[in-house]
């Protein structure tokens, strides 16, 4: 129990970690499954991938969301599709959003928004008009960007898309889109009245104020005015005080958490009065990171707000604060120096737990270095240890050494999946040490971090734990991290677990690891020379003409670059001191 538990929280606290634990259950595996009897399990196989962002399941899902027959398995992969955000998608998706009686479509809809692919417009703009799925259209077609704005306003001018367009354009946001909305407040239809009053106060022009003014006084549909009533108090928060109405309950604005939503609470969050506290409150819940709706939601004001609030003693719970500027992606250097002095708090462990995360997610590492070795709660410091893996920089490296020599528990167990993503060959013999840790789960991640540092003399301690590991967890690691080094004579253990091991994830994880070592999917290769161009083998013994060049950088580190099997540029960084390097397609 204390292993199942443990997995849980280290998968959610650390992507690092996160990544080894979840090589419980391979790719392989999970495509299988995608084609299993069961639907339950066909959906969850879907929503695992999804989850995973696994970019090599593209094809698997795109053919058989084509045949599947069951709908909430179908849901599931076109969700998944969607999350992976690779234009691949767009044929199969478009294709299913064809079948017009099929109740997946609005998955299909939602997910070509994500994918935001341009090809998408038409299609997507040809829904506008239908009642069912014009939401949901409008929302894909502001997702996808401006270059859907000229289509968008060609429909609000015709009328032919009903208020759909309008929808459109309001989560859009951009204010190009003003005069076209003004002029729809004057149109016949009230829906389309209605809906232009709603954009407007979503893109927050205050050139639409006056119109608004004279819609909410006089508009004879009662559903307008109360739209325009709702825009004026976006462009002005005391609109409601000044006699126009009643404003709606922070809690219904937290639990719809839209765009128009999120401009209400920032109005709130900005004025003063009684309700500033709630409504920053509930716009750090939406921001929080481990909320779906969390990415890009927090804008500036909330940045802001939270910096200069957390600055200030009470008043404020700043963990809120910490939640919603982790997840901010235009955090600038206010929110930073917020975050770093939350990280120094004397008295709340909370409050600096988060502060490590938070600072981690936007990638400013700095802070996190400085503070690890004064750090005397162990929880913080694994948050920290945690946080250096989220953007591996080659200056955390002592900081992870001095981590793996001496720490145990929860900030071994991010220590050595840190180690793993830095991939620095200094870090070799601590973490080959971790291999005999008395944690299941330090040997487990220490595992699969020898196979990512790439050196095949580490074989013969992966097949010992292989072979005789209690915990079945450590011996699928040591299996996946075997594959990923691939010499032929560790084959031989491989076939046995994949025959012989008592427990089904093993067994798996040694099947996918021979499949990948069978199809030439590692490749070892030499760095060296300031810049060279060459075929290199892999471990079949096959050219790897993909690979195509590696550069020594001025600072030490190493570039390499190639074209994947889709034609896209990879280019990555390696530390310092690298001399090999080994590339492994899970």
């Amino acid at each position: 129990m204390r292993l199942a538990a443990a997995l849980l929280v280290v998968s959610l606290a650390t992507p690092c970690g996160a990544e080894g634990l979840m090589a419980r259950f391979g790719r392989g595996l999970l495509i299988r499954q995608l084609s299993d009897a069961d639907p339950t399990t066909r959906r969850n196989a879907a929503e695992e991938l999804g989850r995973r962002g696994d970019q090599e399941s593209l094809e698997a899902l795109a053919t058989r969301v084509r045949v599947e027959g069951n709908l909430e398995a179908r849901r599931a992969m076109l969700t998944s599709l969607g999350v992976l955000r690779d234009p691949g998608a767009i044929p199969v998706l478009l294709e299913m959003l064809s079948r017009t009686g099929d109740p997946a479509r609005p998955e299909a809809v939602r997910a070509l928004g994500r994918v935001g692919d341009a090809r998408a417009i038409a299609p997507l703009a040809a829904l506008l008009s239908d009642e069912r799925l014009a939401r949901a259209a409008a929302s894909a077609l502001a997702r996808i960007g401006s270059a859907a704005l000229p289509r968008l306003v060609a429909l609000l001018a015709d009328g032919q898309a009903g208020p759909g367009a309008a929808f459109g354009l309001g989560e859009l946001g951009d204010e190009r889109a003003v005069p076209a909305l003004i002029s729809v407040l004057s149109a016949a239809s009230p829906d389309r009245r209605t809906a232009a009053a709603a954009a407007l106060g979503l893109v927050g022009d205050p050139r639409a104020r006056k119109a608004l003014a004279s819609v909410a006084q006089s508009d004879p549909d009662p559903s307008t005015r109360a739209a325009a009533l709702d825009a004026l108090e976006l462009l002005e928060p005391r609109a409601r005080e000044a006699g126009l109405g009643p404003g709606r309950p922070i809690s219904e604005l937290a639990s719809r958490a839209d765009r128009h939503a999120v401009r209400q609470l920032e109005s709130l969050a900005t004025a003063a009065g009684p309700s500033r506290r709630e409504a920053l409150r509930a716009l750090a819940l939406i921001a929080h990171p481990r909320r779906a709706m969390g990415a890009g939601l927090p804008s500036r004001v909330l940045v802001d707000t939270c910096s200069a609030a957390m600055r200030r003693t009470g008043g404020i719970d700043a963990r809120d604060c910490v939640f919603a500027l982790g997840a901010a992606e235009d955090a600038g250097r206010s929110a930073v120096e917020a975050l770093t002095a939350a990280l120094g708090n004397p008295s709340e462990i909370g409050l600096r737990r988060e502060a490590a995360l938070a600072l981690g997610r936007l990638g400013e590492q700095d802070p996190l270095r400085s503070r690890y070795p004064f750090e005397a709660d162990p929880s913080v410091r694994a948050a920290i240890i945690s946080a250096l893996g989220d953007r591996p920089e080659p200056a955390s490296v002592p900081v992870v050494m001095a981590a793996l020599a001496r720490e145990s528990g929860a900030v071994a167990i991010d220590a050595v999946a840190t180690a793993g993503a830095l991939g620095d060959r200094r870090l070799e013999p601590l973490v080959a040490a971790r291999l005999s840790d008395p944690d299941a789960l330090v040997r487990a991640n220490a595992a699969l971090a020898v196979g990512r540092l790439g050196n095949p003399r580490a074989v013969a301690s992966l097949r010992s734990r292989l072979d005789a590991d209690p915990e079945a967890l450590v011996r699928a690691n040591a299996a996946r991290a075997i594959g990923m080094l691939a010499p032929r004579a560790a084959l031989a253990s491989l076939e046995i677990a994949a025959e012989a091991d008592p427990d089904p994830v093993v067994r798996d994880a040694a099947q996918d690891a021979m499949e990948a070592a069978a199809a030439g999917r590692t490749t070892s290769f030499p760095v060296g020379e300031d810049v060279f161009r060459s075929r290199f083998t892999d471990t079949a013994g096959r050219g790897t003409p993909d690979l195509a060049w590696t550069a020594i950088l001025p600072d030490g580190r190493v570039r390499v670059g190639w074209s994947d099997s889709m034609g896209e540029a990879v280019i990555f960084d390696v530390p310092r001191g690298t001399t090999r390097l080994l590339l492994w397609q899970p």
